[in-house]
């Protein structure tokens, strides 16, 4: 592990335009950032917080569980603080489908596929900080898009580093289409008397 507060030579994402994916709203928006060196080496330190995103405010009794989808597989659950914030390490080498859940709102998950990573550069361990908001669940509400994961990275050997599939967020939005307005009118429903 590096202790200079050098970035490690694989960086979660340097394109601007992931640090910040906006799936057509704040609705879907998770944050994604590189982080100095980790504590640990061959890990994918996956930290951050889960959101009501009707409040905007870090959930209490929020779960984040990643499965390692190769055989033999195996769940790994991150540490959820009352605020929201959390922390799960993945062993590189695999790939996780990572859910966030809380009470009374609907999952998201995102597929971070950390095969075909050199080991030269595993040796530092890298991050990635996902901020995802979570809309409530309300009768009227059909949230079965959100069962298709609202991101997919995985390693790019030209670039070096874990990056967001373009072509996947391309998909999602053509899915989240009015999916927002629908959203706010079923809450607006659900406030009425």
């Amino acid at each position: 592990m590096k202790s200079t507060g050098e970035r490690s030579p694989i960086t979660a994402v340097r394109d601007p335009f992931l640090r910040r994916v906006s799936l057509f709203s704040a609705t879907f928006t998770f944050l994604l950032l590189a982080t100095p060196a980790l504590a640990q080496s061959d890990i994918l330190r996956v930290f951050g917080v889960l959101t009501d995103l009707d409040a905007g405010r870090g959930m209490k009794g929020a779960a984040v569980i990643a499965t390692d989808t190769l055989a033999p597989a195996s769940v790994l659950h991150a540490k959820v603080k009352s605020n929201g914030k959390f922390t799960v390490d993945l062993p590189l080498g695999r790939v996780y489908r990572v859910v966030f859940e809380a009470p009374d709102h609907a999952a998201k998950n995102v597929v971070i596929d950390t095969q075909g990573i050199p080991q030269v550069y595993r040796t530092d361990g890298f991050g990635m900080e996902l901020k995802i908001p979570l809309p409530r669940i309300y009768p009227s509400m059909d949230y079965s898009i959100l069962n298709q994961p609202i991101g997919v990275a995985r390693y790019d050997a030209t670039q070096t580093e874990i990056v967001w599939d373009s072509a996947h967020i391309a998909e999602v939005r053509k899915l989240y289409e009015g999916f927002q307005e629908r959203y706010e009118a079923a809450k607006a429903a659900a406030s009425k008397p």
